[in-house]
């Protein structure tokens, strides 16, 4: 398989297909990764495979090979694309909420807009929130320049 970021779709679905097949330590490193809770990827390999020894003890030679290691993992396809569908299903699960946010405050500016029980003045800014939000209105900053003076008016 290549290591470029080029593929084809066969590459793709053997990809997809091979994250199934991901072992429990490379999950377990790409989700310390993706934590944030490690500086580096060396210290989520080292959570995973290190077996608990404390960097005190390991001798420098053992730090450059750990290092190598977590490279070697954190760039091979397999857990790469493994991020890259943990990361999209972030993305989606975020914009998933924030829709479903945005939907709760029109539905809640809606109720306001029509309530008979609230003033006047109230459902008018309800309306203009929800008027803003369909871009109806746009806000207008003039500035005027008189005798070097410069003056903002909304």
């Amino acid at each position: 398989m290549s290591t470029g970021n080029a593929r084809s779709s066969k590459e793709e679905k053997e990809l997809t297909r091979s994250v199934r097949d991901l072992k429990v330590k490379e999950r377990l490193f790409a989700d310390a990764v993706l934590s944030g809770d490690h500086k580096t990827i060396v210290g989520a390999w080292r959570e995973v495979y290190g077996g608990g020894v404390a960097m005190a003890d390991k001798s420098l030679k053992r730090k450059k090979a750990d290092s190598l290691a977590a490279s070697r993992l954190w760039n091979s396809d397999v857990v790469r694309c493994y991020v890259e569908l943990v990361r999209k299903e972030i993305t989606s699960n975020i914009l998933r909420r924030q829709i479903g946010e945005r939907q709760r405050i029109m539905n809640r500016l809606w109720a306001e807009a029509e309530s008979q029980d609230n003033r006047g003045s109230e459902r008018i800014s309800a309306l203009k929130l929800l008027g803003l939000e369909a871009d109806m209105f746009t806000e207008k900053r003039v500035v005027e320049h008189h005798d070097g003076e410069q003056k903002l008016s909304d």
